[in-house]
């Protein structure tokens, strides 16, 4: 690449209760679920915790 570029970052965070389950219709044998069920408030609170930012 020969021209410069800007980036301009995006933060944004669903509802509390936001269900972030993966969908049935992605998860077969060749892809199996990996993930946790959690909400998308359960996701930041775990994110948080990680980053020292909030206590257990």
């Amino acid at each position: 690449m020969n021209q410069s570029r800007y980036s301009i970052p995006f933060f944004m965070h669903p509802r509390a209760d936001m269900d972030l389950t993966s969908l049935e219709s992605c998860i077969d044998s060749q892809h199996p679920k990996i993930y946790v069920d959690m909400t998308a408030g359960e996701f930041l609170d775990e994110r948080l915790m990680e980053l020292g930012l909030k206590k257990k």
